[in-house]
């Protein structure tokens, strides 16, 4: 990985194209051959969002969707997540659906997961696996909160 981030660096110094911000900001994100460190990942999906990255614009996203030590913003998880569905990316594609599932940013809208659900599956956008799992989510989330209720009667 250490190889991988220099080539990476070096990469975005000499290119314009913004997926070398999203990758150096994956191995920050996840410790990938130098210690973890989530404001460089930040500040390279940051970057990455300025030159237009759909991959940078989900993970720029999910900082203010529920990571330690950023400020949680729903609305703007949404934005980001929306911004990058919009360029195509799966990766948002699938936020998108996960925050009119759970009421992240947007008001919850389980008739709109479906029908981005289907049409996803459709067009090839996501497997039919991941959306069946977000179904999933949706359903033990919807008995763990029934049951919460019952046993505070």
């Amino acid at each position: 990985y250490r190889k991988a981030r220099y080539y990476f660096e070096r990469f975005i110094e000499k290119s314009s194209l913004a997926e070398g911000f999203y990758e150096l900001g994956m191995i920050y994100y996840y410790g990938l051959g130098v210690k973890k460190n989530l404001q460089i990942a930040f500040k390279y999906f940051q970057m990455g969002v300025k030159k237009g990255c759909a991959y940078c614009m989900a993970s720029y996203g999910g900082f203010y969707e529920d990571e330690k030590g950023f400020p949680k913003k729903p609305y703007l998880a949404y934005k980001w997540y929306k911004k990058s569905m919009e360029k195509g990316c799966d990766i948002g594609y699938f936020a998108v659906m996960s925050c009119y599932a759970f009421g992240i940013g947007v008001k919850q809208n389980l008739k709109k997961v479906r029908m981005m659900g289907d049409f996803a599956i459709e067009k090839g956008i996501l497997e039919k696996s991941i959306v069946e799992n977000i179904y999933c989510d949706i359903e033990r989330k919807a008995k763990l909160k029934k049951k919460v209720a019952k046993e505070k009667r």
